[in-house]
């Protein structure tokens, strides 16, 4: 995900060999990535990562296959969110990573515009928002990973949809 994102930024800047460099480095990680899988837990913002990443080298390749996998590990996310709206961290909530994983979910919906995602997002950002602490720190004990992490990029891209989001960046 992230080399496809440095490529687009860089441009035109980028000449042949580069690009295609970038794209033998992007096909060799698809490979990795197809007969390897995280299976010690369920970790919501590694496979929200993961999602991002078939999405770009999708765009990056003209490979619609690969947008059909980010969408599949997508469902996968959305399928194991709890009840309450949170992600799942190691099978419960870490407020820490829950911000990385709904940053990583934004991107995605951002480029999709899925329906079910934004919705899915909601649920994730109002249960999110009683874990910021009236000094503006968040998580800590009570998290599954006992985090104090904040990564604030999905409340930003939220905002505009989310008044929680936009109640949770601003804090």
């Amino acid at each position: 995900y992230y080399l496809v994102e440095t490529a687009r930024a860089l441009g035109d800047t980028l000449t042949n060999e580069d690009r295609a460099r970038i794209t033998g480095c992007i096909e060799r990680a698809l490979r990795f990535a197809e007969r390897s899988a995280e299976d010690h837990a369920f970790i919501s913002n590694h496979h929200g990562l993961y999602a991002l990443g078939w999405l770009a080298a999708s765009e990056w390749l003209g490979d619609a296959a690969l947008a059909r996998r980010a969408e599949a590990t997508v469902r996968e996310i959305l399928a194991r969110q709890h009840a309450d709206g949170f992600y799942c961290e190691y099978d419960g909530f870490d407020p820490g990573y829950e911000t990385l994983g709904i940053q990583y979910l934004a991107r995605y919906w951002e480029r999709t515009r899925d329906a079910s995602v934004l919705a899915s997002l909601r649920r994730a950002v109002a249960f999110f928002a009683h874990a910021v602490h009236p000094d503006g720190s968040v998580g800590g004990a009570y998290g599954s990973r006992h985090t104090r992490l904040y990564f604030p990029a999905g409340f930003e891209i939220l905002a505009s949809e989310i008044p929680e989001a936009a109640g949770v960046a601003a804090f």
